[in-house]
């Protein structure tokens, strides 16, 4: 977000944005990080509570989280903008966006299935709620 707000970029799509969208990644770059810390724990504490997993297990959900999003997001869009710049970035989510689903489910239902006793309908409930819940904000918050 920092190195969009300094090459001057704004986001496309700019309804719904809690901010001016020729400000939107200088104000971003402050609060994704901290955002994103708080969707993780949302996105566990759902998927936790739906399969009756002990809290003890929402760190390991939270990592879970984060890694996929540092994996399929974070550093591919750093790349992308480095060899490609900005005008990179849009192509690039429309395949890590799906893919980024995808591989958050897989590992959140594995996860979830190695250390669980729920049914696999009850950890695919979970998974696909903890999915939704994080994705409401993230999708209000960020672009």
């Amino acid at each position: 977000m920092a190195l969009l707000a300094r090459g001057g970029h704004a986001p496309s799509m700019t309804r719904g944005l809690p901010v001016p969208a020729e400000g939107y990644y200088a104000t971003a770059a402050l609060y994704v990080g901290p955002l994103c810390l708080a969707l993780g724990g949302l996105f566990a504490r759902v998927t936790g509570r739906i399969v009756g997993a002990d809290p003890a297990t929402r760190p390991a959900l939270q990592t879970v989280y984060g890694a996929v999003l540092c994996a399929s997001v974070v550093w591919p869009d750093l790349v992308a903008y480095a060899l490609g710049g900005f005008a990179a970035l849009g192509p690039l989510v429309r395949v890590t966006g799906p893919l980024t689903v995808a591989w958050l489910s897989h590992h959140t239902w594995r996860y979830l299935r190695a250390h669980t006793d729920a049914s696999r309908g009850r950890i695919t409930l979970a998974t696909l709620a903890g999915g939704l819940a994080q994705a409401v904000p993230a999708a209000l918050l960020i672009r």
